[in-house]
């Protein structure tokens, strides 16, 4: 007997596997959330199994399974659009890490270190126009 409505044993195992990638999703952003802030927004996918990753602001996360120890990386893509958040063409920068705190952290001191970079041009830009004034 089934444990669900499932019509065959497969169809309950993509629901148990779709159910364990929601669960480590959620995990992972309320662990975010305590460790760095911010309100992550979830989305799980299927292709070639169950994915998902995580969204903040500009910042997006996902969880890469490598090795038959079914180790964890994190890529956080980082860009000035949040139109083009998780489309694989990040502005800023790409970050990858063992932990996804560190991930995250690195990610936001270098768009920290980018938009910094960004006001030093323009202070610069502005001194060499108003020399002539």
């Amino acid at each position: 007997m089934k444990p669900c409505d499932c019509k065959s044993e497969d169809d309950c195992k993509k629901l148990r596997e779709y159910d364990s990638a929601v669960k480590r999703a959620k995990e992972l952003a309320k662990l975010l959330k305590e460790a760095v802030g911010g309100n992550w927004k979830c989305s799980v996918w299927e292709n070639l199994g169950w994915h998902f990753s995580l969204q903040c602001g500009t910042l997006f996360l996902s969880e890469q399974t490598y090795g038959f120890e079914n180790k964890h990386s994190y890529l956080v893509l980082t860009s000035l659009n949040k139109e083009d958040v998780g489309t694989g063409h990040p502005e800023v920068g790409v970050v990858t890490a063992y932990n996804p705190i560190t991930a995250v952290k690195k990610a936001r001191k270098n768009l920290e270190n980018y938009f910094n970079k960004i006001n030093e041009i323009i202070l610069y830009n502005n001194k060499e126009f108003n020399k002539n004034n």
